[in-house]
C-alpha cells in the first residue's frame, strides 16, 4: 500500500493492491477454478467453452486494514489492465459482491482455469468444494456499480459514486468487505478479456485500488478547534463592546 497527500485540503490517497482475485469458469460442477494464476477473465470465450463459455472475474481489498475507522471515502478508482484475449471495444460491468469468497492454489495462464483446489471460488463454489453460492456464477447486486468503456489494449478503469458507497460500507463493516464481481459481454462469442491478476510477475499490470479520503477528526484537533473558535468569538464580542463604548463617548 502507498500513501500520498491528495490536492484537496487534509484528504489522504492511498493505493491498495488486491486482498484476493480469482476467475469464475462457467461449470454444472465448479471442478476449475484460477486462484493463483497471472490472467484474470471476464466474458465468453467462444466455442471452445462448449456449454459452458462464460467467465467472471472476483476481485477484493483490505479497506479496512488500510484506513483508519469514521474516515469519510471521498473518491474511489479500481485500475486493471488488459493483458490479451478480445482486444475490440466492450463493456465491463462491475456489481458488488454479497457472499464471501476464496482463493485456492489453482493457476492456470488460461481461460479453462485447473483443477480447483481447497477454498476456491468456482461458478458454483464460494469456497471449494464445501460452500456454495445461492446462485451459480455468484451472488452480487443486479444494479452495476459502474461501467467501464475499454479501449484497444492498457489500462481499464471504474469510478463512481457508486463505488464511493461500496468502499465506505466496508469500511464501516469490514465483515461485508466481499468485493466486486466483474462481468464482461456474456452474449458474444470470443468475446473474453484478458486481464492481470495480483499473482501477475509483472507488477504494473497488477490490479490496484486508489481510494482517498478525510480521515475522523482526532479528539485534540476537534478540542483545539473549538478552543479556537470560541476564543475567535470572543475577541469578536470584546472588539463589538469596545466599539459601542466609543459611540457612547
Amino acid at each position: 500500500m502507498s500513501v500520498c497527500a491528495a490536492s484537496a485540503a487534509d484528504a489522504v490517497t492511498v493505493e491498495l493492491p488486491a486482498a484476493g482475485d480469482n476467475t469464475l469458469i462457467e461449470s454444472p460442477i465448479g471442478e476449475n477454478s484460477n486462484g493463483a494464476g497471472p490472467s484474470l477473465f471476464a466474458g465468453h470465450v467462444g466455442k471452445n467453452g462448449g456449454a459452458t463459455p462464460l467467465r467472471r472475474l472476483v476481485i477484493r481489498f483490505d479497506v479496512a486494514a488500510s484506513i483508519s475507522p469514521g474516515a469519510t471515502i471521498d473518491s474511489v478508482r479500481l485500475r486493471l489492465t488488459r493483458t490479451g484475449g478480445n482486444m475490440s471495444p466492450s463493456i465491463l460491468d462491475l456489481h458488488a459482491l454479497e457472499s464471501d469468497w476464496g482463493e485456492g492454489t489453482s493457476a492456470l495462464d488460461g481461460g479453462m482455469g485447473a483443477p480447483s483446489t481447497p477454498g476456491d471460488a468456482t461458478w458454483i463454489h464460494t469456497f471449494f468444494d464445501t460452500m456454495l453460492w445461492t446462485t451459480p456464477g455468484g451472488d452480487f447486486d443486479p444494479t452495476a456499480s459502474a461501467t467501464s468503456f475499454t479501449n484497444d489494449g492498457g489500462l481499464l478503469t471504474w469510478s463512481s459514486e457508486a463505488m464511493v458507497s461500496d468502499v465506505q460500507s466496508w469500511l464501516d463493516d469490514s465483515d461485508g468487505d466481499f468485493g466486486w464481481i466483474v462481468l464482461g459481454d456474456e452474449a458474444t462469442s470470443s468475446s473474453v478479456i484478458k486481464l492481470g491478476s495480483r499473482e501477475n510477475t509483472t507488477v504494473s499490470v497488477r490490479p490496484m485500488l486508489s481510494v482517498t479520503y478525510m480521515p475522523e477528526p482526532q479528539p485534540a484537533m476537534a478540542a483545539i478547534a473549538a478552543f479556537s473558535t470560541l476564543a475567535a468569538v470572543a475577541r469578536m464580542r470584546v472588539r463589538s463592546s469596545g466599539r459601542g463604548s466609543q459611540s457612547r463617548s
